[in-house]
């Protein structure tokens, strides 16, 4: 025999049975120490010679332990399990083997054959009572109850995704099976299933294992489980204790799965960029990243399709879940996450089942979220409020048309503080309202665009404008054309503006052209940064800015073909930068807080 990986002793102890990595069972008499040969059973098997020489190379030996499985179900019956069904073998009479003079024509009698109904099965296990079988083949975790009769599958959980191998706890109806790549190009991750409703295997919780190269594998040792997986910068191993998963939590998590990340940091990964799982499976451009009560939800587009996905990220980067949308392009559209729900476009879509549950009769322009309600200004340029689709309130808007075609009739809406006050820009300046829709105060603001002959140095308001508020309750308003950037007070009056960018100005290494993009965010503790770029010249430039408009460091970072278009601060006190290029190389940057900005080595992804 070769490459045994099974062994079972018979009641007595007399008898011993091996099987081998083929599935061919062979029964030894072991009595005075001696092996003799007294039966054997072949189980049909579809591996070719090249399959049988490949597996039988020395650097396969590690992936063979766990194919088939052998369990004495009593005295008189024996299991195997073969990669093409489960075989119940009769082993009641073992004298009459050994009184035969020819054991090479014993063969063991067949008294069952439970097939497997879809692929060829891989790895399987036999629970502790021999009445069930665990299996698993490249994408599907199966259940089998063996009864009098060939039983067909009772259940299975189809994983999408190739299984590297799998542990069933039986006390607690758990398995962990541990995954590699799946068809939808999701990292490896290790899924967490609970089979307590035979016919419904449910996923309760996935760990997340991003860096690993070829999946995770799951090892049960005592009371603890073990995920091992290699990186490009070594091996590492994680460790769980099974317990803490108690029945409350279970029954908490079965309403909707969720994720852990529990992969080591490897010493490139406490750099810059922030390896996310996205960032390697296909997606071509971020248009917009924004803050959710889980992390971050994110509007993509991946590059072998043009429809766009909306995606939710932890604050660790593990992705909770994506939903593809049925839009081509994301450019403008407005999106908010709320605690129950959230809002894109004009849809609301429901936070546990990420269905589309109501649609508005009118188009957003600008949202922002507050609790579990929402301000809105729609495409009549009316202020809105909402409590999921229940209006609240509505005020109209005194928004004249801009004469210059460029600039529309663009307004900004921001949250100003956690009792649900509003403040508006608009063409002439700023409106802030309360939670009931009525109006504190306006302030004017001159918003003209610089002369031609760069005789005037005003605040623009355009497309691209951004409305941030600093962590020191200042407003700031930072409009496209040559990064013109303008500090208010909680009251609108404006303290001071410059103009960050423009190297006809001596002030950035950056062109005051309309292909350049930039984009603000907090910063740190009481800090701002500012991401600059022309894609044109392969370029961006990360500025870090105090509240007075002063420049204290810069990073000029070598991204090819990169387009700038989001920017959000994170709970940690950096930024997640959002942007796409041509090919799948950068998509996300993460600006961490805790090393200075000039000396983070920000690089497109894959080069």
């Amino acid at each position: 025999m070769r490459f045994v990986n099974k062994i079972e002793l018979s009641v007595d102890g007399r008898t011993l049975f091996a099987k081998d990595f083929f599935s061919t069972l062979t029964a030894y008499d072991v009595k005075d120490d001696k092996f003799t040969q007294l039966a054997y059973f072949i189980a049909p098997s579809k591996v070719t010679k090249w399959e049988y020489d490949y597996a039988c190379a020395p650097h396969r030996l590690s992936e063979i332990k766990e194919l088939g499985d052998l369990k004495l179900l009593s005295e008189n019956e024996l299991l195997l399990a073969s990669w093409v069904g489960f075989y119940i073998l009769d082993i009641s009479d073992m004298h009459r083997y050994r009184a035969n003079a020819a054991p090479s024509s014993n063969i063991l009698k067949q008294i069952r054959y439970i097939a497997h109904p879809y692929l060829e099965i891989d790895k399987m296990a036999l629970s502790k009572d021999g009445k069930r079988v665990f299996s698993s083949n490249w994408s599907e975790f199966g259940l089998y109850d063996l009864g009098e009769n060939n039983t067909a599958q009772s259940s299975a959980y189809y994983s999408g995704a190739h299984l590297n191998n799998f542990k069933v706890i039986e006390d607690l109806n758990l398995a962990y099976l541990g995954k590699k790549i799946s068809e939808k190009g999701e990292f490896p991750s290790v899924d967490l299933i609970d089979f307590s409703n035979k016919l419904d295997p449910t996923p309760i919780k996935r760990y997340l294992f991003p860096q690993s190269l070829k999946g995770v594998s799951v090892e049960s040792r005592g009371k603890y489980l073990f995920f091992s997986y290699f990186t490009k910068n070594g091996a590492f191993i994680s460790g769980l204790d099974r317990a803490s998963l108690s029945s409350a939590e279970k029954s908490a998590q079965s309403a909707q799965i969720q994720n852990e990340n529990l992969a080591e940091k490897s010493p490139e990964e406490k750099g810059a960029i922030w390896e996310l799982p996205y960032a390697k499976n296909g997606f071509r451009t971020v248009d917009n990243i924004i803050k959710s009560p889980q992390g971050y939800l994110l509007l993509a587009s991946a590059s072998d399709e043009y429809r766009v996905s909306l995606v939710e990220l932890s604050e660790r980067g593990a992705e909770l879940w994506r939903k593809k949308l049925n839009v081509v392009s994301a450019a403008n559209m407005p999106v908010a996450a709320m605690d129950s729900y959230a809002l894109l476009d004009n849809q609301i879509l429901d936070a546990k089942t990420k269905n589309i549950i109501y649609e508005f009769p009118l188009k957003f322009k600008e949202v922002a979220s507050f609790g579990d309600k929402f301000a809105a200004i729609d495409e009549n340029n009316d202020l809105c409020f909402y409590e999921r689709e229940k209006l609240l309130w509505k005020k109209k808007l005194n928004i004249a048309k801009s004469k210059r075609p460029f600039d529309g009739t663009m307004t900004r809406i921001a949250k100003i503080s956690e009792s649900e006050i509003l403040l508006i820009i608009e063409k002439d300046g700023f409106l802030k309202f309360n939670a009931k829709g009525e109006e504190l105060w306006h302030k004017s603001v001159n918003f003209a665009r610089t002369k031609e002959d760069g005789a005037s140095d005003e605040l623009v308001i355009d497309q691209k404008a951004q409305l941030l508020k600093a962590k020191d309750g200042s407003i700031f308003l930072l409009a496209k054309f040559g990064a013109n950037i303008a500090k208010f007070d909680a009251l609108g009056n404006e303290i001071w503006r410059k103009q960050i960018c423009g190297r006809d100005r001596g002030v950035c290494d950056l062109p005051d052209t309309l292909n350049a993009t930039y984009k603000l965010a907090n910063y740190k503790e009481g800090l701002l940064l500012i991401g600059a770029n022309d894609a044109s010249e392969d370029q961006t430039i990360f500025l870090e800015l105090d509240l007075n408009g002063n420049i204290l460091r810069e990073n000029k970072a070598k991204l090819q073909d990169f387009w700038l278009k989001s920017a959000v601060s994170t709970d940690d006190g950096g930024v997640l930068i959002g942007g796409g290029a041509h090919g799948d190389d950068t998509v996300i940057i993460k600006i961490r807080s805790d090393l200075p900005l000039d000396q983070q080595k920000i690089k497109n992804l894959n080069r």
